[in-house]
């Protein structure tokens, strides 16, 4: 329990020690044997990275090792915490072939990636990189910070056998002693955060990895620390929407009426915009240690950030921040701790308290999604425009793209379907057509002669991402031959204007809605006409789908360019 493994793990972890051979049966998931693999691919590979910021002598590895001095992580830290440095350039795929392991193991390990020509070259390239262990400390991901300028600025591994974002937090391996004895967790957005305060001290800090703080992190953490869980949230903007997003924990279990299995979750927002590495770089551990100390429970916490979005001095004013409040309340309306709150909201906002406890008791609360209805849930979100940053954009842009391929190549898609199926769609709309896309490649059910209808706007879409699609190829195509074909491909697609181009290898195709189909009779587009019966044959699927088994949701699917 202390070292959080399972029985099985703990078994294997006794026979090592023990130096006892034991014989295992049974088939379910990911064999040990090839996780262990996996796990020697990210022990050689870390040490590599290490190495190569120790000792690398290259204009790229000085420059890590002066980012890492001008952040305070000199002299011992990257020993102690086995930081590293990625060259790139095809180095970590040479090196850990010379080790005898295989390209598949590496692409499994996501510390390598196989190109369109099929060779593989390294994930990370030109980044500080902080090994992300388990529990007992063996290394099975990565996360890397770019030098300079580039985006993404922070990179992890992306899920495997041996990682999942969801339950892994950085530190922990280090962090759960001090847990365990101190019985308070405290929890950072970052790697360089987490070593800040290791370095200063404070040594029962760990970070989520690229995620939200989940359910299923809040229970690994309580594990080990068994008095309080003490988020920390930065003072910028980010951390402030973080800070809004972690009212979204509360629940039952967070009351007196869950007993033994009651968790304290608390808050506290780091002062003058600072980050923790920062704050204790500045104002030392020990103002730190008094800030946690001093942190709020969360749902007071949440309360007083409502109530500080209002002007209580006006009626009005006092009026919305009790609707704000008590929606803070909603999930535990029924607790009495929920009650008391409601009393207490009563007298600051100068309110009679049956009224207060009259509205606690009438609202609504939260639907509580499992993970089958994620879609739905996706799709009741509040469509309000938001502001995206430029790497975002980039990412949705690429999973927009990466739809496209997949439905226009469903053979393709078979290959990694397992992949797609794993995948975390940061545009909702994506993530529902991913998994309209798995529906139609599992269950290829017969077409209705009722619904051959739509055929003809289903033709008209498959035109549209088709001629989306060549033109992406186009622009990204240097070979100038190898331009003239795809853009011959574009004129058979009607996805530019009617002059001809042909003879312009370095003509780009105007990208505006292809005309309607017109079927294309002559001997030299017969590859064209597969092609376009193969989308079609697709993306009839697809719409059948989302008709048949998925109507609810047309609206939210259609509603988005993408």
């Amino acid at each position: 329990k202390i070292d959080d493994v399972n029985f099985p793990d703990a078994v294997r972890s006794l026979a090592e020690r023990a130096h006892i051979d034991i014989k295992e049966s049974g088939r379910q998931g990911v064999s040990s044997s090839r996780k262990q693999r996996l796990r020697d691919v990210c022990a050689a590979t870390d040490d590599f990275y290490h190495s190569q910021l120790m000792r690398g002598k290259s204009n790229e590895a000085a420059a890590a090792r002066s980012y890492l001095g001008s952040r305070g992580f000199g002299g011992n830290v990257p020993k102690k915490c086995h930081l590293g440095f990625a060259p790139g350039r095809m180095a970590l795929v040479r090196h850990l072939l010379d080790k005898g392991f295989t390209a598949d193991e590496m692409i499994e390990a996501n510390v390598a990636l196989a190109g369109d020509n099929g060779r593989l070259r390294d994930r990370f390239f030109n980044r500080v990189m902080f090994p992300i262990n388990d529990p007992q400390g063996e290394c099975i991901a990565f996360g890397g910070r770019v030098i300079g300028q580039g985006e993404p600025k922070y990179l992890n591994s992306q899920e495997t056998p041996l990682f999942h974002k969801s339950s892994v937090l950085y530190g922990l391996d280090k962090a759960k002693g001090a847990m365990t004895s101190t019985g308070v967790a405290i929890i950072v957005e970052g790697y360089t955060d987490v070593i800040a305060l290791h370095e200063s001290g404070i040594c029962n800090a760990v970070a989520t990895l690229g995620t939200a703080l989940t359910l299923q992190h809040i229970r690994i953490i309580s594990r080990h620390a068994s008095k309080r869980i003490v988020y920390l949230f930065d003072g910028d903007a980010a951390g402030q929407r973080a800070a809004d997003r972690a009212l979204e924990f509360i629940d039952e279990s967070m009351t007196p009426e869950a007993g033994k299995s009651r968790v304290e979750l608390c808050a506290v927002t780091l002062p003058d915009d600072l980050d923790p590495a920062d704050f204790v770089s500045q104002r030392g551990g020990d103002a730190l240690r008094e800030l946690v100390d001093s942190a709020k429970p969360l749902i007071s916490y949440g309360i007083e950030r409502r109530l500080a979005r209002h002007d209580l001095s006006s009626a009005e004013g006092r009026t919305r921040a009790l609707s704000d409040a008590l929606s803070v309340l909603a999930p535990i309306k029924s607790s009495l701790l929920a009650k008391d709150y409601a009393i207490q909201l009563a007298g600051r906002l100068k309110m009679r308290e049956q009224d207060v406890l009259d509205a606690l008791g009438n609202l609504q609360p939260p639907r509580t999604y499992s993970r089958s209805d994620a879609p739905a849930a996706q799709a009741e979100a509040d469509a309000a425009p938001i502001t995206l940053s430029e790497s975002e954009k980039s990412r949705r842009r690429f999973e927009r793209r990466l739809i496209s391929l997949l439905a226009q190549n469903p053979q393709m898609a078979l290959e990694h379907i397992d992949s797609l199926a794993q995948t975390q769609w940061h545009d909702p709309a994506n993530g529902q057509l991913a998994s309209i896309l798995l529906d139609a490649l599992l269950d290829r059910s017969r077409i209705d002669a009722k619904q051959r209808r739509v055929f003809r706007n289903v033709r008209q879409l498959c035109h549209f991402i088709a001629c989306q699609v060549l033109n992406a190829v186009y622009r990204n195509v240097r070979n100038r031959e190898r331009r003239r074909v795809v853009q011959r491909h574009c004129t058979n697609y009607n996805c530019g204007d009617d002059r001809d181009d042909s003879h312009d290898a370095d003509h780009v195709p105007p990208r505006r809605f292809p005309r309607p189909f017109e079927p294309v009779s002559t001997p030299q587009l017969a590859d064209a006409r597969r092609y376009d019966l193969a989308l079609f044959d697709c993306f009839g699927h697809l719409l059948l789908a989302l008709v048949a088994r998925r109507s609810t949701e047309r609206s939210a699917v259609f509603r988005r360019p993408a």
